[in-house]
């Protein structure tokens, strides 16, 4: 449920900003999730019978990186506790959230 409400966060905030960069991230408790949802929404969101043609990208160890950090940032990244966590403080320190 909270993907479908997500989604359509997304797309309504899509719609108010005319195609401007909106971005999301869905937090899930342990990191096979992370990975199973990850797979499932590119599917969904950017695969072949999509429109919308997001980027998904998944965060579950030190290799990946930290969620909305690179120049060209994914819509929706999906992410455990703690890398959301990090990922949070991390945005707060250079204020853009």
């Amino acid at each position: 449920m909270a993907e479908v409400l997500m989604i359509r966060a997304l797309l309504a905030a899509n719609h108010r900003t005319k195609g401007a960069a909106c971005r999301a991230l869905l937090v899930v408790p342990f990191l096979s999730m992370v990975a199973e949802k990850t797979e499932h929404l590119t599917k969904v969101l950017s695969g072949p019978q999509s429109d919308l043609r997001w980027s998904v990208k998944g965060y579950k160890d030190a290799e990946a990186g930290s969620p909305f950090s690179s120049r060209r940032p994914e819509t929706l990244a999906v992410c455990t506790m703690e890398k959301a966590g990090l990922a949070l403080d991390a945005l707060c320190e250079v204020r853009r959230i």
